[in-house]
């Protein structure tokens, strides 16, 4: 009798310790090529991200090509059909909508808009990836700097130039 406890506890406590973990965790990355300044400095100033009426994603980090790194962000449910919308991962005032529709949207691609009224969204999000960046240099640098023509490693080392700098 003491080993079925046993072994209902253990495996009570993996479930609810598995249910848990999947309950804080974000569902899916998007990405979003970034530029370099001059110093080779990460621009996530807000001039970086207009707002036209969105901001384009992309849910493949290979669709992002063009760049040396990107911008990964997350959102808090699936979305893996066209249409679906899912706000983002401690960036609770901002949505992302899967919309492909090549040729004219590519492959992959996301839209990321503000949720209501903002009167500048730009500043906005590049003030909410600031306060992440200096929040926990460490755990922004490894879960939303990622290398496409460069390594992870080489993009996540480079300075971040940030709103108000």
């Amino acid at each position: 009798m003491r080993i079925k406890k046993s072994f209902f506890g253990a495996f009570t406590l993996a479930v609810f310790a598995s249910v848990l973990a999947g309950s804080a965790a974000h569902a899916e990355p998007i990405y979003r090529g970034l530029l370099e300044n001059g110093q080779g400095a990460l621009d996530l100033r807000s001039n970086r991200f207009h707002f036209n009426p969105g901001l384009s994603f992309n849910k493949a980090l290979a669709n992002v090509g063009a760049y040396n790194c990107a911008l990964a962000l997350y959102t808090d449910n699936p979305i893996p059909n066209v249409g679906n919308t899912s706000t983002l991962y401690r960036f609770g005032l901002f949505e992302a909508t899967f919309d492909q529709n090549p040729p004219a949207l590519p492959l992959g691609h996301v839209s990321v808009t503000p949720i209501g009224a903002m009167p500048n969204p730009d500043v906005e999000f590049a003030n909410d990836i600031k306060a992440e960046a200096l929040g926990d240099p460490a755990r922004f640098n490894e879960q939303n700097i990622f290398g496409v023509n460069q390594t992870d490693e080489e993009c996540r080392e480079k300075p971040k130039w940030l709103q108000g700098q």
